[in-house]
């Protein structure tokens, strides 16, 4: 089976004529139904599910120097009027060194407009924000060196938890460089903007093709910010271009399901400093013994650019089974298929996330349809197609030598485990190999909501450059564990790795009977 690219290309360009789309807003009600018209063809049950939300939006910001207008973009999500005349003695610029130093900032930025060059990872944009917001400036001027205006989002707290937390009093905006340097030179200048937030709901569309046994999900989130054609109008339109044409030679007999994600981007009804991922994670918690009963995997498409579709999962299954088609990264707490992997359920993301960080592009409006090359959709979508077919071909041939062999090599890669739960790990799999005639699957599903944990470094707000990370069954010290606190170090958090390995291999004695099993494999 080949997906026609041009044909995808097309859906994408339908879906852009919809404008930025932020969950809670009618542009979105308007982009779903006409998906919705376009999958109830070749649906058995097309749902569109509400999900509560804060929703965002920006009226409008411009700004006026020497007798020019100019666009400049607000950061989310801020909620108020912005009217401010400034002269350029009102204005200071600062270098991101000494941002984070701190060193008389205070004197320095108390009530004036703080121009600031856009950081190499935008998302640090927020870190800037939150550092200067503390000394009490007027407002904040992003400038982009890529000549482009972009939206991140900024609230009062960094660390990704379920900790309330609120958009900055002081209004943030980014322009382009040469804009930002017009301001810092010209006599005076005037910044016009308002934007606000309201209690909303969001949309997930559902869509279900019943097929036989179990189900293979396609999924995308549907909101971008300003253009967002990688991020993520082409995983919309890809995969709702591979749910209408896949085969059922190729699915031998499996469902097909749709899923697209309202509010990846923002915000819960409650804002917390965990923020994204709403959609997929109400998802997920509503429909979850659904899903455990059914889902053979996840496929999510998210950031499709550039030459390379990087594979992404957390489950060792899965690596098992996508051998062979080229290297496979951890999940990560940005894409949709995290929310799968907190619940143990298998997932993966098709996506150029650090291709799309490191280019620029990223939340920002050279992130347009015009800039894609119809080689990059040729190769999400083979990618989308392979992965498809080792799906269907070994969901029912897990092989426990190969998935131990598997999770060995993924344990060596991320620099080993400690003695404890390696030979915890050992017992486990000793006792797994006795499950004839058992779903290993759905064993292992426990498995990896045990195991895969997420991390950032306590430095985070300090210095840039900081993400997230998941890794399997290893532990650190000077780290945070997210998006939930509860390990304090290391040590605490091997000792719960050995404990959940030795709770799983006593479940998986009383399911297979071990003790009467006979070994295969």
């Amino acid at each position: 089976m080949r997906i026609n690219p041009t044909e995808v290309l097309g859906i994408a360009n339908s879906i852009a004529k919809f404008g930025e789309i932020v969950a809670g807003t009618k542009n979105e009600v308007f982009l779903l139904n006409y998906i919705r018209s376009f999958v109830e063809d070749y649906s058995d049950e097309v749902v569109l599910e509400p999900v509560p939300v804060t929703s965002w939006h920006e009226e409008y910001c411009y700004v006026e120097s020497e007798g020019k207008t100019y666009r400049c973009a607000i950061q989310p999500p801020y909620s108020g009027s912005i009217d401010f005349e400034f002269k350029n003695n009102e204005v200071v610029f600062l270098s991101h060194d000494k941002v984070l130093d701190g060193e008389q900032l205070e004197q320095e930025v108390y009530d004036r407009v703080v121009v600031v060059e856009t950081p190499r990872d935008p998302d640090d944009i927020a870190t800037i924000a939150i550092t200067l917001a503390t000394k009490n400036p007027k407002m904040l001027v992003f400038s982009d060196a890529r000549e482009t205006i972009r939206r991140i989002v900024i609230l009062n707290k960094l660390v990704a938890l379920y900790e309330r937390a609120e958009g900055l009093r002081t209004p943030v905006i980014v322009l382009p460089g040469s804009v930002a340097k017009k301001i810092l030179v010209a006599t005076s200048a005037r910044v016009l903007g308002s934007s606000h937030t309201f209690r909303s709901h969001g949309y997930n569309l559902l869509a279900w093709r019943y097929r036989g046994r179990g189900s293979i999900y396609l999924i995308a989130h549907h909101d971008h910010w300003l253009s967002g054609a990688s991020d993520n109008v082409l995983g919309v339109a890809l995969v709702t271009a591979l749910y209408k044409m896949v085969s059922e030679s190729i699915l031998k007999n499996m469902g097909i399901s749709l899923a697209l994600f309202t509010a990846e981007e923002g915000f819960p009804e409650t804002i917390n400093s965990f923020y994204w991922l709403v959609g997929s994670r109400y998802f997920v918690s509503k429909h979850y013994g659904k899903l455990f009963d059914e889902l053979i995997a996840a496929v999510n498409i998210d950031v499709v650019y550039g030459e390379k579709a990087r594979v992404s999962t957390a489950n060792p299954i899965l690596m098992s089974m996508l051998r062979g088609l080229g290297p496979i990264e951890s999940d990560s707490i940005v894409f949709d298929s995290f929310s799968f992997t907190q619940a143990g359920l298998p997932s993966l993301t098709l996506h150029a996330f650090q291709d799309v960080l490191t280019n620029g592009v990223y939340h920002s409006e050279l992130d347009a349809l015009e800039a894609i090359n119809i080689n990059t959709v040729e190769i999400f979508a083979e990618k989308a197609v392979q992965v498809l077919k080792k799906l269907a071909e070994y969901s029912d041939k897990v092989e426990i030598r190969e998935l131990e062999s598997t999770l060995s090599s993924e344990i060596a890669k991320q620099g080993g485990v400690n003695l404890d739960v390696a030979e915890a790990l050992y017992a486990f799999f000793k006792e797994l190999k006795k499950c004839h005639g058992h779903s290993i699957t759905r064993l292992f599903n426990n498995f990896v909501r045990a195991s895969a944990k997420t991390f950032v470094d306590i430095d985070i707000g300090s210095r840039l450059g900081v993400r997230e990370f998941t890794v399997l069954l290893k532990c650190f010290d000077h780290v945070f564990s997210i998006p939930t606190y509860g390990l304090n170090n290391a040590v605490e958090c091997y000792e719960s790795h050995k404990f959940n390995i030795d709770l799983l291999k006593y479940i998986v004695c009383e399911v297979c009977k071990c003790e009467y099993s006979k070994a295969v494999r």
